[in-house]
Formats: C-alpha cells, structure tokens, sequence
C-alpha cells in the first residue's frame, strides 16, 4: 500500500506462508489511539487532518478506473448475506432484496481503498498517521473509505465499541465526529457518483455489520444507521 504523507503504513519485516499457518510480522508503531490525539488536539491541527484524509481519497478516486458496474458481484454479494443473515426483521429482509434490485447504474470509481478506514485503524504518532488493519473488500473503490470513515463519523460506531473511553472524552469526541462529517460529506458530495452509491455501498456496509453483532446496542444502532439511508 503506497504511504501518502502524512499517512503511513508499519513495515511488513517478516512474512511466514506454510501448510498449517500463514502469518506476517510488522513494524511496532509507538502512538496514541484515536480518542486519545482528537481530545487534546487544536482546531487547526483538526482541521489540517480532515484536509489531509479528504486529500488522501480525492489522490485515490482521482487514480481510480470510471467506470459502469458489474452487476453480477452485487447480486453474489447480496444473495451470500441474505444467506448469512436468515433475517426475520421485515426492514432488513426489505433492504437485501432492494440491495439486488436497486443497484445504481451511474459509473462508479475503482481503485485502491483501505478497507476498514475507520478510527481504531489507525495510530497517531507524532506528525504521522499510521494505517493498521486493512480488510480485503468484495468491492475494490476509494468509496469505500468514505463509507467506512462515516461509520465512525455520522453513525459513532467507534465510539460505541470504545467501552473504555470516559464519558467526558466522549461527548468531546462526538463534537469531533459531527464536524468531520460535515467536512467529509461537503467534499464529495460535488461528485455526481457520490449520493447514489455512497447509500448503496454504505447500506451494504452496515448490513454486512449485523452477522457479527450479538450486543443489543450494537444491533440498535446499526438498525437506526439503516433507517436513515435512502436506496
């Protein structure tokens, strides 16, 4: 993954593929946790990694290939989560079938993504950004990090799974997360792409989410996060 000062990736030093386990060994990055940087950091500071994020994915979707989707990687998709989810919720049965029936037909961009860009990816060290944690997408497009980093952003889910955080760092966070969900949908919304597959890849997204739930909260916000989407 190509680094993109002022963000990063830890070293990959050692990688072992053998026939009962494959693993690989990487750089210890010396840092702070998402919660920890944003409370103590200024507005400018603020504001200059929002620029650098939104700068960051605009370098990728700028690179990536426009083009008209394949249906047919949807349509799997959709059919395998209907399966793993064997959902009685009548809105969620509702959103999978409209997930393979309202597939958007604007040109979509495909190029490099991260994954899973959300908050607990990453590691602030010093001046740097460092990117942990990328997840294989079925899906292969810089949208993807724009999904993922509204997860945090719009929908709190960081800040949900954080049982850690103390109750005044969050309420300080979630000042955080309006204003740089504010500043992250302006920048894209320009882009006659974005609208029609932002709610479709992050309906996509959240319901890809619920297989893995089993706390009650979790599922509620998630839930609500899907209320709110439009396809």
């Amino acid at each position: 993954f190509i680094n993109h000062p002022p963000f990063f990736v830890p070293e990959v030093q050692n990688i072992v593929v053998d026939a009962d386990s494959s693993f690989f060994d990487m750089e210890y990055i010396a840092g702070e946790k998402y919660s920890d940087y944003l409370v103590r950091t200024t507005k400018s500071e603020l504001d200059k990694l929002i620029s650098d994020i939104i700068s960051y994915i605009e370098t990728n979707l700028i690179h990536s290939d426009i083009k008209k989707p394949d249906h047919a990687i949807f349509i799997k998709k959709a059919i395998a989560l209907k399966g793993e989810l064997n959902e009685s919720n009548i809105q969620v049965k509702a959103l999978l079938e409209r997930l393979i029936e309202k597939i958007p037909t604007h040109p979509v961009p495909h190029g490099y993504c991260h994954g899973d860009l959300t908050f607990s990816n990453m590691i602030f060290s010093g001046d740097k950004v460092y990117f942990i944690d990328f997840l294989d997408s079925f899906f292969d497009s810089p949208l993807i990090d724009i999904v993922k980093l509204r997860q945090d952003t719009c929908f709190y889910w960081t800040l949900l799974i954080d049982s850690e955080l103390e109750a005044n760092k969050r309420n300080k966070m979630l000042q955080i997360m309006r204003y740089f969900d504010v500043r992250l949908y302006q920048a894209f919304e320009k882009f006659n792409y974005f609208q029609p597959w932002y709610n479709y890849l992050q309906c996509f997204n959240l319901l890809r989410i619920l297989p893995y739930i089993s706390d009650k909260h979790e599922n509620e916000l998630v839930v609500n996060a899907l209320n709110t989407i439009k396809l």
